[in-house]
């Protein structure tokens, strides 16, 4: 089973946030084989997304130490490293979301159909690096968002760009591979937002609700729809 995940922050800690100028995109599985901040079993890449309001960086352990680089575009996904993934996007670099414009071939004036034809190219399907492609170019071009609402309204969007659908990629044990749940969180309000794969409303539990709980109690938020 596979799980998107991002941690949402506002004006603080963690990737991107609601309410401020980034909104990052990228992926956790459970199984630990695609990228998330924690549950990495040992395999050649465990990565991890660090960063605030202004920055990003990605934290990959592998068998020879731990490595650290800047994440410009604010996306992570599954293995190969990250150096690679950004090596690859230099592939996409005529893609954009511009309206595009009549051309002439010799005699014959060739008329866009509509909108999206600068996006062509741009992959979709569940491979890994496909995945970094698309969430990066949908991180890079969704417009800016002021309030916590419409960021995560963004960051759940983009990510239904690169949903892994049942029935579309097969695993080796046999079994589809899903996003059984999409989260983010807002470090300023406190507040957990989710969408299952068979539910895709959008809810959110606020963390305030613990707050001055006894440490040996238990508390469960009431959910709440978004």
């Amino acid at each position: 089973m596979e799980v998107q995940h991002i941690d949402f922050p506002e004006r603080r800690d963690g990737y991107g946030a609601a309410d401020t100028e980034k909104t990052p995109a990228g992926c956790r599985d459970r199984r630990g084989t695609a990228v998330g901040r924690s549950g990495c079993k040992p395999s050649p890449v465990c990565d991890h997304g660090i960063g605030d309001s202004q920055r990003s960086i990605v934290v990959e352990m592998m068998a020879d130490g731990l490595h650290v680089y800047g994440d410009p575009v604010d996306t992570l996904a599954n293995q190969p490293t990250f150096p690679w993934h950004m090596e690859n996007l230099r592939t996409y670099i005529t893609a954009t979301s511009d309206f595009p414009q009549t051309a002439t071939w010799r005699g014959a004036e060739l008329k866009p159909y509509g909108a999206g034809a600068g996006m062509r190219g741009i992959p979709g399907d569940c491979y890994s690096p496909s995945r970094f492609v698309k969430a990066a170019y949908l991180n890079a071009n969704y417009p800016q968002k002021e309030s916590e609402t419409e960021n995560v309204v963004r960051m759940f969007r983009s990510l239904e760009g690169v949903v892994m659908i049942e029935g579309a990629s097969r695993m080796g044990d046999g079994k589809f591979e899903k996003t059984i749940y999409t989260g983010c969180f807002s470090a300023r309000t406190g507040n957990y937002y989710y969408a299952m794969y068979g539910d895709p409303s959008i809810r959110y539990v606020s963390l305030m609700d613990a707050e001055g709980a006894s440490s040996d109690r238990l508390v469960v938020p009431e959910p709440r729809r978004s």
